[in-house]
């Protein structure tokens, strides 16, 4: 399984300023302009911080995007470091939308997420990422009317078991590396037109 240039914990945990015992949940939801989620980000940070994590942004120092948390910047954390791939030992789950990125990097490392689809109509559809997370057992989806199960979600991820779990079957997945397959068909057509003049 291909893990980028993951940090090991310590390292993540050090690199963004966090005390080694943090327990923190990423948070990766992206700037929230395209579709409302009413209440439901504000409920998951709650339900985060009650069970005695800490909830964090890792803001790209590149990027002056709008924060789709900026409500709540009293309760978040906020790191500024680019890329998020090498630092996601340092949390213990995420909570992302579930963009094409996010959703192949969070579960090729094996990071346990609570994913929230940007269902907005020029999207792509993010919903059924956040629905094969559900059935593999990766991970777990709230979307917009989803506020009566925020708590029982967030009690799943609180629980270690479960947490490792959803870990154990991502890294389980079988990744195809598309790469090697283009290569293989590239080089067989250049000896077919190589070969047939």
């Amino acid at each position: 399984m291909w893990h980028g240039l993951r940090l090991p914990r310590e390292a993540a945990l050090r690199h963004l300023d966090l005390p080694p015992s943090g327990h923190n949940v990423l948070f990766s939801l992206g700037s929230m302009s395209n579709h409302d989620l009413g209440d439901l980000p504000a409920l998951i940070v709650e339900g985060v911080l009650q069970s005695g994590k800490t909830p964090m942004i890792l803001k790209s120092p590149l990027k002056r995007d709008s924060d789709s948390l900026a409500g709540l910047s009293n309760k978040v954390m906020t790191r500024q470091t680019y890329p998020i791939m090498p630092h996601l030992a340092a949390f213990g789950y995420a909570v992302s939308a579930a963009g094409y990125n996010s959703f192949h990097e969070f579960t090729a490392v094996g990071l346990p997420t609570i994913w929230v689809p940007n269902q907005a109509g020029e999207m792509d559809r993010q919903d059924l990422r956040a629905r094969f997370a559900c059935l593999a057992g990766t991970g777990d989806q709230l979307r917009s009317g989803d506020a009566s199960r925020v708590a029982a979600v967030v009690a799943r991820f609180d629980d270690a078991g479960d947490r490792r779990a959803m870990e154990r079957r991502a890294l389980d997945l079988h990744v195809e590396k598309g790469a090697a397959m283009v290569a293989a068909i590239l080089d067989d057509f250049a000896c077919m037109t190589t070969f047939g003049r």
